[in-house]
């Protein structure tokens, strides 16, 4: 009678240890690691990881349509292509070698249109049918490109000026000359409006039209009174994020702008040499949430309505690298010293973490959140489902243990108090 409360007990107990030494094993960043025998096209048991791809050389640019059915990528400098893939990914459906890296790319919601710009200063545009470019536009592109949802639209950069196109021709509807560099274009998803981040200190938004032709005159112009590293555009065009950097006084702002208005909604200051690295701020498509990681190890999440973090997650390694965010803003990923981390509202830790032991050079995550592309300096493309849950138990898990814990210590104890009364 007595033996078998206290064995239960014992078992209780000892699940309750196994339990919290697994929750901390998670706690002290246990990750996805890639086996030496993963092969390009397969993934490791329990791993996020769908497939990678090893190219020849340094992936710089990646998009995924937003099915998550197909994915483009930029390889860099030595072997300059264009990549294509379907989500099998276990060869390139296509290839298209370029005069130089290929620096940025875009692709239309249903896979169908690419577009990639080059160092070697040319825009160029395919149907996914065929490696052969439906055109190329020749010194009209080099630095950034983006793509209204079903493709009709490309705007593209190089230098100080900005180009906006129409897929049907190579030739450019309109143009405009910034006094500096241009250092970020974004879209809206119909392509009614185009956003431009300035090393002027000023951010750009035209429509369509271009205002007057064949050079544009801008719709609106917002002043931040230091370089502009990078602007996004919320998918109706009504809401603009920024962020720019003032190196000589170490400062950095976080900026969110309504399409109507030349003052901020709100702006985030940073201090101390903190900064939001290229590639590292976005808005959600419905301009609800804006995702920002800075160079100081901290990823953040504000609310449209306030510049005060609704959500914050620092990692004890690197500065972040990239970022992106789903449509509605429950479902983000970045990137940080080569850990991929992809987070779900309102958990406060990530979903699952992937260690490519290598700097990430861009992501993209669909609108829904259900698949992620990864270009990195290791040479290879990486394709991720987001329906792995992490190593080890959730935090509803370690409950469990924890009730089971203390069943098994009243177990104990009443054992206990049956001893000292038999006595």
């Amino acid at each position: 009678m007595i033996k078998t409360p206290f064995i239960i007990g014992l078992v209780f107990l000892f699940l309750f240890i196994g339990g919290y030494q697994h929750s901390n094993n998670f706690g002290t960043d246990k990750i996805h690691e890639v086996s030496d025998d993963l092969q390009p096209q397969q993934a490791n048991s329990g791993s996020p990881l769908i497939w990678r791809y090893e190219s020849e050389d340094q992936i710089y640019s990646v998009a995924i349509s937003s099915d998550g059915e197909y994915i483009v990528a930029g390889q860099d400098l030595t072997n300059s292509k264009i990549l294509f893939f379907n989500r099998t990914g276990r060869t390139p459906l296509w290839d298209y070698t370029t005069g130089n890296r290929v620096i940025d790319v875009a692709i239309s919601a249903n896979g169908t249109h690419i577009a990639a710009v080059s160092h070697d200063m040319n825009l160029y545009f395919f149907n996914k049918m065929s490696n052969v470019p439906v055109w190329v536009s020749s010194g009209n592109g080099g630095n950034h490109v983006a793509m209204s949802t079903d493709g009709t639209y490309i705007v593209a950069s190089i230098g100080t000026r900005v180009y906006f196109f129409e897929r049907t021709s190579a030739s450019w509807l309109w143009q405009y000359r910034a006094p500096e560099v241009i250092s970020s274009v974004d879209i809206s998803s119909d392509g009614e409006f185009i956003v431009a981040g300035c090393q002027d200190d000023n951010i750009y938004l035209f429509n369509r039209s271009g205002q007057s032709l064949p050079d544009a005159t801008p719709f609106r112009v917002y002043s931040t009174n230091c370089l502009v590293l990078e602007v996004s555009i919320s998918s109706d065009g009504n809401y603009i994020a920024a962020t720019n950097w003032d190196v000589s006084e170490g400062t950095s702002n976080v900026y969110l702008y309504e399409k109507s208005n030349s003052s901020p909604i709100w702006t985030y200051n940073l201090f101390n040499d903190n900064y939001i690295p290229k590639k590292c701020l976005k808005i959600s498509s419905d301009g609800n949430y804006v995702l920002a990681g800075t160079h100081e190890k901290t990823l953040l999440l504000f609310n449209k309505t306030s510049s005060i973090p609704i959500w914050d997650y620092t990692h004890d390694g690197a500065w972040w690298e990239a970022v992106d965010i789903s449509y509605d803003g429950s479902i983000f990923v970045g990137s940080n010293g080569g850990i991929i981390m992809l987070f779900e509202m309102p958990d406060l830790l990530p979903k699952w973490y992937y260690n490519v032991e290598w700097s990430i050079e861009d992501l993209d995550i669909t609108p829904d959140g259900k698949n992620v592309v990864v270009g990195s300096g290791n040479h290879y493309v990486y394709f991720f489902s987001r329906n792995q849950s992490r190593s080890g138990p959730s935090i509803n898990g370690f409950n469990t243990f924890l009730v089971c814990g203390l069943l098994g210590l009243i177990s104990v104890m009443l054992v206990k108090i049956r001893i000292q009364l038999n006595k």
